[in-house]
């Protein structure tokens, strides 16, 4: 809440069938909080599928659940100007889409070069307005992934962003303006290298290649943030404290560890 120093719970485990909280989205005019919950473990609630959460932005009441047709695994969302929820998957080489008029999820749009590995498919995702949708892979990779967005909302070509370098694990996209990205590389599968996560700006240039400029280094899994107020809030999720113990052994997970959110400055416009 604003002006308190603490975070509160305000949605508990298992509430809704939440099992780990992946992705959230606030979805400000239908006053819904959307929470894709995943099923990897780690958790001391009772386990369940992978699905898309909604619940009452203002209470945390349970609102609706949305299962994956067929499984697969929530990960990451985005709003579109028109109110539909685009939602990856990072078991299957698909984005699904949930709208007013078919109130399940369906897939929107399937593509082979979404997975580098099998399970290992698609991460972050950012609209522009509806023009464009890109996707991170879960795995690092020296790219990101762009589907245009036809005039009747489905889905046009699916193209490669080449950056120079490989980008670390980007668990979530937040789009800055129409040709730049701030990207959150966790780093949260790397071995023996917990403090190099980073924060980067993609910038997009046409008929070429992206570049890449690392605004912040050095940091412990940043899994995602938010762009307000010139500056980029951020969480670094030390996904390390969970990982080096089984997905069911969370009795061994150390308690008490702080978190913050951290902050930086925006780049200026070029």
């Amino acid at each position: 809440m604003p002006g308190e120093s603490k975070a509160e719970v305000f949605i508990p485990s298992g509430s809704n069938g939440l099992f780990n909280g992946q992705g959230v989205l606030v979805d400000a005019p239908r006053q819904t909080l959307w929470v894709c919950s995943g099923n990897a473990g780690f958790s001391i609630a009772p386990q369940t599928d992978s699905a898309l959460k909604a619940f009452d932005l203002a209470t945390g009441a349970p609102k609706s659940s949305y299962a994956l047709p067929g499984g697969g695994y929530c990960n990451d969302m985005a709003l579109s100007r028109a109110g539909r929820i685009y939602v990856s998957d990072s078991q299957r080489p698909r984005i699904l889409v949930l709208d007013d008029e078919n109130r399940d999820l369906r897939t929107w749009v399937e593509n082979p070069a979404f997975c580098r590995v099998a399970e290992n498919c698609l991460n972050g995702i950012a609209i522009d307005g509806d023009q464009s949708v890109y996707v991170s892979h879960v795995s690092a990779a020296p790219e990101l992934m762009k589907i245009t967005m036809k005039p009747d909302g489905s889905a046009g070509d699916v193209t490669a962003i080449h950056v120079p370098r490989p980008l670390k694990n980007v668990d979530a996209i937040r789009l800055l303006d129409a040709s730049r990205l701030v990207v959150f590389e966790s780093n949260a599968f790397a071995k023996n290298d917990t403090l190099n996560g980073s924060i980067s700006l993609v910038t997009l240039h046409p008929g070429r290649d992206a570049s890449v400029e690392t605004l912040a280094n050095g940091l412990a899994d940043p899994s995602s943030g938010v762009l307000r107020d010139g500056r980029i809030f951020f969480v670094q999720s030390k996904w390390e404290v969970l990982f080096r113990h089984a997905p069911d052994r969370i009795d061994q997970v150390d308690k008490g560890v702080p978190f913050t959110v951290n902050s930086l400055p925006l780049p200026v416009q070029p």
